[in-house]
């Protein structure tokens, strides 16, 4: 017989607004069907390296890669299910050098679990100093600067973005009354978020692929409504 837990973990936590659920993104039982509004995440990139939680618990970034792609593939299959007909999903994955075609390779396996990909964002994430970006090897290749950010929707009919939400002013003024009313226009699919600082971190603390509070709050506000945001690699 053994005895019980007296400290056992809970199922979830609320911070706010926000609801943390202590599960596996393979398996979101606890989040009902058709009730997310917006998906934005970044996955483990599987580059082998060490990360570290604050509970000091490690996390090794490696599997096979046919491992890793169906691993994805269930969580993008499960993000569907709890997905709303118009939701959309954004998904961002860097290339290393050491394998250029990854992000292709994980944008497929959402494609094969359900969601439709309508565009590929590119984020510049610095062109200047040092922790922004991915270095290519010395004098063999240019370093890395930005990533992938995959626009994906559940129904390609129901969807719908606010693009002037995000607007950037014309440079010209005389375009307000030219293109519309607002001093606003379409930010492209360029987008130009500075990351933080992280040179010289031998472990990562916290997430595996952390982005910074910019990128999830351009998704977010791109939205018409955005009601319930999710992120499966919280």
């Amino acid at each position: 017989m053994t005895s019980p837990d007296l400290n056992p973990q809970p199922s979830f936590m609320k911070i706010a607004e926000q609801t943390i659920y202590f599960s596996s993104s393979e398996n979101m039982d606890a989040i009902p069907e058709n009730s997310i509004d917006l998906i934005v995440t970044s996955p483990p990139y599987n580059r082998g390296k060490r990360y570290q939680s604050d509970s000091n618990q490690v996390y090794n970034d490696k599997k096979k890669e046919e491992e890793y792609l169906k691993f994805l593939n269930r969580v993008w299959k499960e993000c569907l299910r709890v997905a709303k007909d118009e939701a959309i999903f954004f998904l961002n994955i860097g290339d290393s050098a050491a394998d250029q075609g990854l992000s292709e390779k994980v944008v497929d396996t959402a494609i094969e679990a359900g969601w439709t990909r309508i565009q590929d964002i590119i984020w510049v994430k610095s062109i200047y100093g040092k922790g922004h970006f991915t270095p290519s090897g010395r004098n063999k290749r240019f370093n890395n600067v930005w990533e992938h950010i995959f626009l994906l929707v559940k129904n390609k009919k129901k969807y719908q973005l606010n693009p002037k939400a995000i607007g950037i002013p014309y440079a010209d003024k005389s375009n307000i009354g030219r293109y519309g009313e607002s001093d606003l226009r379409d930010p492209g699919n360029v987008w130009h978020i500075w990351y933080e600082e992280t040179t010289g971190d031998t472990v990562k603390k916290g997430h595996e692929a952390p982005f910074p509070i910019g990128v999830p709050y351009q998704c977010i506000k791109a939205m018409p409504t955005c009601g319930s945001v999710l992120d499966p690699f919280l």
